[in-house]
């Protein structure tokens, strides 16, 4: 079995980061179970029939190897959210993992939504945190829980657009700080808040605001996001989504969560 883009089968390594954040390798959440053979066994059935998601589910049982899948599937990074106008709110949709897989395309959301429905049963807590910017863009990563550890990992990181701008699974950190995308690697995390001040902090030549929610459920809801220079007012629909960690730096976060069903 060769080794994949960043990815080391048999790396071993802890290293600090940051307060409460250790970069380790992904096998750390277990080895990966999958020989060439059965990939290329898994994506003729995913070219012969559009429907596999379930043996594919089924197949995957390790962060190893559901990256794996990702990239020698060659998922797709696309703009796939949707947008209605519904009683005076603009939503934007998100695709559930299911549909993620099927497509084998998707945004940062598509591919978190995936993460969950590969790993939701082989991982005690398998969530999604979502990032909202004051000045930029939202991003999605992935929250796990085993064996009393916390982990967070950015899967859409390491899809094959972007696999070459995050570091390899070495342990140096000279070779962590030198990548592009820092965050394209699996962390280990004394607590959620630790993670969110390290994000934080490698994001701060960006001088932005950064909010954290947690999301349960294999899709990040429908939202209506409202930015100005200083204010963010987010319109949430259900309540799977749930604000974690409003940033220090002076600005307004209005969430509102309606139960009306959208789209």
């Amino acid at each position: 079995m060769r080794n994949y883009s960043n990815l080391r089968k048999t790396a071993k390594f802890s290293t600090q980061v940051y307060k409460g954040v250790r970069w380790v390798p992904l096998n750390t959440l277990g080895k990966s179970r999958f020989c060439g053979l059965k990939i290329k066994k898994l994506l003729l059935l995913k070219r012969m029939c559009h429907c596999c998601n379930n043996e594919i589910i089924k197949e995957i049982n390790t962060l190893y190897d559901a990256i794996r899948y990702l990239q020698k599937s060659n998922y797709k990074n696309t703009d796939d959210n949707e947008f209605t106008f519904e009683e005076g709110v603009n939503w934007e949709h998100h695709k559930s993992g299911f549909e993620s897989l099927k497509n084998n395309s998707g945004c940062c959301a598509s591919v978190a939504a995936a993460i969950c429905t590969l790993l939701k049963d082989n991982y005690d807590i398998v969530k999604m945190i979502v990032v909202i910017a004051l000045n930029g863009s939202c991003h999605v990563l992935n929250y796990i829980e085993n064996n009393g550890k916390k982990y967070v990992v950015d899967a859409y990181a390491m899809t094959n657009e972007y696999k070459k701008f995050v570091p390899v699974e070495t342990g140096e950190f000279k070779d962590f700080v030198s990548a592009k995308l820092h965050i394209g690697v699996l962390l280990k995390i004394d607590s959620l808040q630790d993670f969110f001040e390290f994000y934080r902090r490698y994001f701060i030549r960006r001088k932005d605001c950064y909010d954290f929610f947690l999301v349960d459920g294999e899709s990040v809801p429908s939202i209506s996001l409202e930015r100005n220079s200083d204010s963010i007012e987010i319109t949430i629909a259900g309540n799977s989504m749930k604000l974690v960690s409003k940033d220090k730096k002076k600005h307004d976060l209005i969430v509102k969560n309606i139960n009306n069903t959208v789209h």
